[in-house]
């Protein structure tokens, strides 16, 4: 492995967009470019209907944001 792919693999990648609905996901990784950083999503459960319905380019990569993981986004107000 290259030296560049090598360290691309220890950084989050820097999307900052909910890819299900758009706004904001709040990965703190994500923004600070480093996992040392804390994110809020070690402390929720994901919805399952949420991560199905992930693009499959998407899965693994991109970080959906709280509504959508913990289904918020579909509740009524």
């Amino acid at each position: 492995m290259a030296e560049f792919e090598r360290a691309a693999a220890t950084r989050p990648l820097d999307r900052l967009h909910c890819p299900l609905c758009g706004l904001p996901n709040e990965c703190g990784p994500a923004q600070s470019g480093t996992f040392d950083t804390p994110c809020w999503c070690t402390a929720v459960e994901f919805n399952a209907e949420a991560l199905a319905a992930l693009p499959a380019e998407e899965r693994g990569r991109a970080c959906i944001c709280f509504r959508c993981a913990t289904g918020a986004a579909s509740d009524p107000k």
